[in-house]
């Protein structure tokens, strides 16, 4: 690998179940360690989906020094990068069995759920200045301000 090609800042997470205290179990991730990386989209050569259109797929694949003080599995470890959580998809691969770089290939998590933006609700002052000020800029002359706010007030809003 050639020089300053791990340049990107990925954290290797672990789910750990733990006792509760109530006969129940619950589950806690842990930081294991946070390492510099060479992230590239990964190739898939599986394209074709049931109605023939590309499957766009958010796979990466995450290239960085082999570190023998953690073990890599794909069962209960993920990938963390630019705050959004990647599964593992394959075993990590040790290239070229030397035990110097490990290839890791992993999965976008799917989100349950998405932030709902609320729509800005404008007074009717606020209205009236963008109006005027469109009015304005387009080169016309803007009249009848007290006439266009009773409007906006009983129309619009």
């Amino acid at each position: 690998m050639r020089a300053r090609q791990l340049n990107r800042r990925v954290e290797i997470w672990q789910s750990r179940t733990v006792k509760d205290g109530f006969g129940g179990n619950k589950t806690y991730n842990e930081l294991i360690t946070s390492s510099w990386a060479a992230v590239r989209t990964h190739k898939d050569t599986r394209r074709n989906t049931e109605v023939g259109v590309s499957d766009y797929s958010e796979k990466l694949d995450v290239f960085m020094r082999y570190r023998n003080d953690i073990k890599y599995n794909s069962v209960n470890q993920f990938l963390m990068y630019r705050g959004v959580k990647y599964t593992f998809t394959m075993s990590p691969m040790n290239q070229d069995f030397n035990e110097v770089f490990i290839t890791l290939t992993a999965t976008r998590q799917k989100n349950n759920s998405i932030d709902v933006l609320k729509p800005i609700k404008p007074d009717a002052n606020t209205i009236l200045v963008n109006y005027k000020n469109r009015v304005i800029g387009d080169g016309g002359k803007f009249e009848a301000e007290d006439c266009v706010l009773t409007y906006i007030e009983n129309n619009i809003l």
